[in-house]
Formats: structure tokens, sequence, C-alpha cells
């Protein structure tokens, strides 16, 4: 069977990643915009920064992984490589963080300084059209880097749990909710006018959460089956990643019933919290307030997106131990 050459590989993948960056963009971009009252200017820059930060790290966080899954089956040809070991200053600013935090204040500038010196719109168009192909060039940069990285045998590689790995995606995805929620502050449904009590503040806060939450879940819908099993061959993971799943009693009950079970628990905590502010005569700043209110859909988004990859890691796992029998079987006596 002939392995399919990288460069070709990368030309067909790069074909879908490209539009697929500009429309997660136009998305959460339109969001903002929507929820800042049809305006963006320069004091939206830093969400609008942190919004390609985050969306950046989704990109090339698993990466490494992916391109491990595509090596070690034969996927794609990557002989062509050169095997002479990265820096390690190379390694340390290639990191996700690192990579996304310097991308954030290259943003921040871009933004600011293209806000100040065209009118909003035409600052806007340039912006989202140049972005997202900034976003692009530095996921090819670091596709060779990551792919050269996989040659470098590590020791004593930190285990992951997929505990960790989902807290840590459920608190980027709640930054990036906050990104775009954060301008419904001078929304006047959420006015303070008539106290913690008003019925419109809390239908406002519920449709709110219940928006935010069906969107989280659209974007979770991508499969992590074969980037855990690259992670298997880093020896990042192993068949401890996930011992148990919790709420497993939950997990059974009709699709319908879970719905009706979040609706109403979220509903009654919004209640709850407007209560007990309003018992406590305090106020709090809008951002600080959506968090508390959206912690029943974030624990159920946790226990969604924990069960999903719990699923994706158990047919990583039959797929390991399926290849390693048929690596075996190929490999000459």
């Amino acid at each position: 069977m002939m392995i399919p050459d990288y460069l070709a590989f990368t030309r067909y993948q790069d074909k879908r990643l490209l539009p697929l960056i500009y429309l997660i963009l136009l998305v959460l971009w339109g969001l903002l915009w929507k929820n800042n009252g049809y305006a963006l200017n320069q004091e939206d820059a830093g969400a609008l920064s942190g919004i390609v930060a985050i969306v950046l790290f989704y990109l090339i966080h698993d990466l490494k992984a992916y391109w491990m899954y595509k090596g070690a089956v034969r996927g794609v040809d990557l002989t062509g490589f050169s095997a002479k070991p990265l820096s390690r200053i190379t390694d340390f600013c290639c990191c996700p963080l690192m990579v996304c935090a310097v991308t954030a204040l290259g943003c921040w500038l871009l933004v600011s300084y293209g806000f100040a010196l065209l009118a909003s719109r035409y600052a806007i168009l340039g912006l989202y059209c140049l972005l997202p192909l900034l976003l692009y060039l530095i996921f090819r940069a670091l596709r060779v880097v990551y792919i050269r990285q996989l040659s470098r045998v590590r020791e004593q590689v930190p285990r992951l749990t997929l505990y960790r790995y989902t807290a840590c995606f459920v608190l980027i995805n709640s930054a990036l909710n906050l990104l775009t929620v954060s301008p419904l502050k001078n929304n006047p449904d959420f006015s303070l006018a008539h106290g913690w009590l008003s019925p419109q503040l809390t239908v406002a806060m519920f449709i709110l959460c219940g928006v935010v939450f069906s969107i989280s879940l659209l974007f979770a819908r991508w499969s992590k089956k074969y980037l855990f099993f690259g992670r298997m061959f880093l020896q990042e993971i192993d068949f401890s990643f996930s011992a148990a799943v919790p709420c497993a009693s939950l997990q059974t009950q009709p699709l319908a019933l879970r719905l009706v079970g979040f609706v109403t628990l979220q509903m009654l905590w919004i209640v709850a919290i407007n209560a007990l502010l309003a018992l406590l005569s305090v106020e709090l700043p809008f951002s600080l307030y959506f968090l508390i209110c959206y912690l029943p859909a974030n624990a159920c988004y946790f226990l969604h997106l924990y069960w999903q990859w719990h699923t994706d890691f158990m047919t990583a796992c039959d797929m390991y131990l399926r290849w390693s029998v048929i690596d075996k079987r190929a490999t000459p006596w």
C-alpha cells in the first residue's frame, strides 16, 4: 500500500482548515458584535485578541498527538523530516501556552492600531481577513515543529487523566464564553434597576445560560479518539487515563429526562442566587454574576465532555491494541 505524501496530504488538509478558521471566528466575533450592540471599537481589542488566542489553542493543543497518530499508522509519509533534535528554546517557544500568549499580545496590538487608524467597519473587515490567515500561518509553522519533535524520546512524561484534560477544556471554554458575553453588562435586560429579584433579570440570565450552553455543545461534537490514540503512542496517557465514569447512573437516563433536569436545575439555581444576592444586598460585576449563574451548565458541560471523551478513549484503547497486533504481524522475522 502506498503511503500518502506529506505535501499532498497537507494541501488537502489546508483547503478545509482555512475556511473552518474563518467560519469559527465569524461565529465568535459575530456573537461579540451582537452582544456589544452591533458595534466593535478599540475597547474590544482585548476580547477580540483573546478569542483569537483561544481558537489557536484549540487548533494546536492536540496537534502533536494527531501527527503521532498519522505517523504511527503510516497514514502519511513523514520520513522526509530532519531527525536533528530541536533546541530547548525552540521547544519552549513553541509550546501551546507560550504561542497563544504571544499571539494574543500581537493580535491586541494589531486590533488596537487597526481601530485607531481606520473607521470601525473597515477595521473589522480588514482584521477579519487578516487574523484567520495569521492563525493559519502559525498553525503551518507549528505543524513542522511538532512533527520534528516526534522523533525525540522523552522520559518520565507526566501522565494525564481525563479529569484534568476535561477540566482544562471547560476552563478555556468558560474564558471564551466570558469574552463573548461580557458586553451584555450594558444591556437593559440585565439592569439592576428593579433589584436582584426582577423577573426580567432572571429570565434574561436563564436564556443567556441556555444559549451559551447550546453553542458550547455544538462546538464539542468533534471526536477525540484519534488524538487519544496518538497520545498513547506518545506515552502521555495510558490505560488508566479514564478509570471510571462520573455519574454513570445519570448517563444511562434518556436524553429528554436529562434535559428537563438541567433546565429545572438551572432555573432554580438562578432564582436562588438572585434571592441570596438580594438578601445580602451586594452588587456583583456582570462577569462574576454570569459565571456563578452558569455553574450548573458548566457542570453539565463537564459531564457531557467526559462521557463523550471516555467513549472515544475506549475506542482509542481498542484501536491501540488491535494496531499492536497488526504491527507485529506485519514486522518480518
